[in-house]
């Protein structure tokens, strides 16, 4: 049994720092830097024109007017036309400078994020359902790039300088217009932030209900089938409606508030404010104190300083919110990646091919358990090997180890002489081709899944592949043979006619030196076993083989078997002797009733192939 130092360094491997999602957008943004000073330049000029624009109001009404000069009221009458104008102008352009700035940002964080899950250990992978997945891949990384950069965190320098810039002008106008404004501003600023807090808890579990909405979607889009077997339609319709319900509710309350906390800088400062200037302006006038001018232009500088002040706090609270969602991300970027992906040694071959496959005192558990207790074993070069045992004894989990699935508490595996841990994952799965029980298809073509992960395929090699996998006469009476789509994870295809796929698959990868059946003919009636079968034969030339089964008909003509129960190994020799030690391996047999022709096999060894 491995010690618990073994077991303690192999949570603190688990532990390795990774990437960041601030991280990924600090990158992007300074890989972006001349784009964002492009658009930092297009909003101050955008600001300085509408920060001009009220000072035509004042020369108007202190100048034109009392003055009678019809030239100048027509000239600035054009220029308060012309000035919002040039600012949408500038404003187009900051825009689409913005909206390039956060797509580009969404799409790094979208490509990290992918990367990462793409060498993340299965075991921590498996225990995030599928949609949650997809809600951060998609929903978060779109929030922070082309919601909170694009359209908040970029924006804020507009209205910053619309703010200060603002400020500014009243203060030159009227001091004590300005102070009356500023004294507004501090609470304004404490009320929000008091209310930003519950709006991004409300945030938050809205956040968490939509990942459940969506994970439960997902599973559901997939199971209309079983729903329907089962007459589960009312239990999934009201499951389902309380998840919708449920989600709307949180959904409500926090749109609610934060649309208080946008709003109410606005109603105060648009309301209380605004009255409070206007009514001590008017009394400045009266005692001629502040021209008439000023007063229109400070009025008109305000609803710009309460829009710029608006968008500031909307951005702090965006800033507060979207804490949810790079946690989000960060969570998906803290899974622990495979150990060995880009470390280790490529080996270019196998020394000895085929090659020897070799377990020595392998310890291995999951969270319910040891699956594979001090295991040891030896698949010669060339052997073709059946591995059985009843369900739940360690056999797929056996394959998950080879090739670094997963990965032992202790003991060593090695192929050809040389240890696994020695060679890069891809060195290793290069040269491994498995079929599994539970067959992936991709939503393509029948050729484009044999033919995967080839892109530049040759579809005679596809054909030969399919031939040998007793796929071919399928294919060809289909109207668009290999053209065929699959549907979305072969939907479109029995259970037998996708483990044929897999094994064509397989097939492809004429570099592959071992060859592994997980369960692979399990839906596949006896013609087609048998013809599978065949082809596993025809593939031993420079392959070693291991097939785990069930169906002891499957490995009846295997060169040796090993019977694996509780997690190590019970028996091993051919099937003749097997039986005849009357052990585990003979109960399977005589309960599985194998036909006549069978026991003659398995009684007389394996034949010719």
């Amino acid at each position: 049994m491995p010690s618990d130092d073994r077991k303690a360094n192999r949570v603190h491997r688990n532990k390795e720092p990774v990437a960041h999602a601030a991280k990924v957008v600090r990158q992007t943004l300074y890989q972006h830097k001349y784009t964002i000073g492009a658009a930092v330049i297009m909003m101050l000029a955008g600001s300085a024109v509408m920060l001009i624009q009220p000072l035509f109001f004042k020369m108007l009404f202190d100048t034109a007017i009392p003055e009678s000069d019809t030239t100048l009221a027509w000239r600035l009458l054009v220029a308060m036309v012309a000035t919002p104008l040039v600012a949408i102008a500038f404003s187009y352009v900051q825009g689409h400078l913005r909206v390039r700035i956060g797509a580009s940002v969404t799409l790094a964080l979208r490509k990290a994020v992918l990367n990462h899950l793409l060498h993340v250990r299965l075991d921590a992978l498996e225990k995030i359902p599928r949609g949650n997945i997809v809600f951060r891949v998609t929903r978060d990384t779109g929030r922070i790039g082309e919601m909170y950069i694009a359209q908040e965190l970029l924006p804020v320098f507009t209205s910053s300088i619309m703010l200060a810039g603002t400020l500014i002008m009243v203060f030159l106008l009227n001091v004590e217009l300005a102070v009356i404004f500023c004294v507004a501003m501090p609470a304004t600023y404490l009320a929000t932030r008091f209310l930003s807090r519950y709006s991004k808890e409300m945030d938050r579990r809205s956040n968490e209900q939509s990942k459940a909405v969506e994970s439960f979607l997902y599973e559901m889009v997939g199971a209309f089938r079983t729903i329907r077997l089962f007459n589960g339609e009312t239990h999934t319709r009201k499951r389902c409606g309380g998840l919708l319900e449920k989600h709307a509710r949180v959904k409500m309350r926090g749109a609610a508030l934060h649309d208080i906390v946008l709003n109410f800088p606005n109603e105060v400062i648009s309301g209380l404010v605004l009255g409070v200037l206007l009514g001590y302006g008017a009394f400045q006038a009266m005692a001629g104190d502040i021209t008439i001018g000023s007063l229109v232009a400070v009025m008109a500088y305000t609803p710009r300083a309460s829009a710029a002040l608006r968008s500031v706090i909307a951005t702090y609270t965006g800033t507060k919110l979207i804490d949810v969602s790079v946690k989000s991300l960060d969570g998906l970027f803290a899974l622990p990646a495979e150990e060995g992906f880009g470390r280790g040694r490529p080996v270019e071959r196998i020394d000895i091919t085929p090659p020897t496959i070799e377990f020595s005192d392998i310890w291995f558990s999951y969270e319910r358990g040891y699956e594979v207790k001090d295991l040891s074993f030896t698949v010669n070069g060339g052997e073709f090997v059946g591995i059985v045992g009843p369900s739940g004894g360690g056999k797929t989990t056996i394959i998950d180890l080879l090739t670094r699935m997963q990965e032992p508490e202790s003991g060593s595996i090695s192929i050809g002489g040389t240890d696994v841990r020695e060679m890069t994952l891809a060195s290793l799965r290069s040269r491994i081709a498995v079929v599994p029980q539970d067959v992936f298809m991709w939503n393509a073509s029948l050729a484009d899944n044999i033919a995967y992960p080839v892109a530049d395929y040759e579809i005679e090699a596809v054909e030969r592949a399919a031939r040998s996998s007793a796929l071919h006469e399928f294919v060809e009476n289909l109207p668009e043979g290999y053209a065929t789509e699959a549907g979305e994870d072969g939907i479109l295809l029995s259970g037998g006619e996708k483990q044929r796929i897999a094994m064509a698959r397989a097939l492809m990868r004429t570099s592959t030196c071992i060859l592994v059946l997980d369960e692979a003919t399990s839906a596949l009636d006896a013609l087609a076993e048998e013809e599978i079968r065949i082809a596993v034969e025809r593939a031993r030339t420079g392959r070693t083989i291991m097939v785990i089964a069930h169906r002891l008909s499957t490995i009846r003509h295997a060169d040796r078997i090993l019977v694996i129960s509780e997690g190590r190994l019970a028996e091993s020799g051919t099937p003749k002797e097997l039986v005849e030690q009357g052990g585990l391996f003979a109960k399977m047999y005589e309960a599985q009733s194998l036909d006549f022709d069978a026991k003659s096999d398995i009684a007389g060894g394996r034949p010719g192939a």
